[in-house]
């Protein structure tokens, strides 16, 4: 179980209100250091941000997931660390990876360890990122908000694919075979004891019809998703099962 002590969230500032889009000057990298930036701002750690929650431990770790790494050549980590303005012995992982990986890095969080995840598509798919700050046991950061893993399913029905050093993205997509044997097969192997309030990683109109009432509709599809499912639920001050 990991208790959450702060969260931030960024939204680009172009696109509409069905989806934002990466400005000229943005990437994976700096949608991550400001939803990263918020987080540590909230729990106070930020620079000029006051007074450090009690609750909030010095970032040790980041685990930066997203799939749309930018940095393929020299990595990305010097660059998140002088960004979000950590120091320069944080270990710093880049994982590729969406939603699911997203809620893996954090189930296995221990405290300090600061997980951004950010989405930057070029494919038309809506943009953002997001950050959590894992605390200690008890710590009252976010309300006592705490995830812990209660089932996983390690699968994939790749319909979208694309090739190392090719921009297209090969699009085989069949609705009705993602919808019954991709999230379907997935979700009735994980026998979950009750149904999700909220679902990350599908458009909306999938994921009511896995989810237990209206679920709120998220910002992003990809990794980024997975948190912003989390501040979904604290904003409605509510918790439940997040698929």
């Amino acid at each position: 179980m990991v208790t959450l002590v702060a969260l931030g969230t960024y939204l680009p500032p172009w696109g509409s209100a069905q989806g934002r889009v990466v400005g000229p000057d943005e990437d994976a990298l700096t949608l991550g250091v400001a939803a990263a930036r918020a987080a540590l701002t909230a729990a106070g750690l930020a620079a000029g941000a006051g007074t450090a929650d009690a609750a909030a431990p010095a970032v040790r770790r980041v685990v930066f997931v997203t799939r749309e790494l930018p940095l393929l050549v020299g990595g990305n980590a010097a660059a998140l660390s002088a960004g979000i303005g950590l120091a320069a012995d944080v270990a710093v992982v880049e994982q590729v990876g969406g939603a699911p990986a997203v809620l893996d890095a954090l189930a296995e969080a221990s405290p300090g360890t600061l997980v951004v995840a950010a989405d930057a598509p070029q494919t038309g798919q809506p943009a953002g990122a997001a950050a959590v700050l894992a605390g200690p046991d008890g710590a009252a950061g976010l309300g006592g908000a705490v995830v812990e893993l209660v089932g996983r399913v390690v699968r994939s029905l790749p319909v979208h694919s694309r090739a190392v050093g090719e921009p297209t993205v090969r699009d085989y997509s069949d609705a009705r075979l993602e919808r019954e044997r991709g999230v379907g097969v997935a979700v009735e192997r994980l026998g979950l004891a009750e149904r999700p309030v909220v679902a990350a990683g599908l458009p909306a109109r999938h994921a009511a019809a896995l989810c237990a009432g209206s679920p709120p509709t998220l910002p992003t599809l990809g990794a980024s998703s997975a948190l912003f499912a989390l501040a979904a639920l604290h904003d409605l001050g509510s918790g439940g099962v997040v698929l």
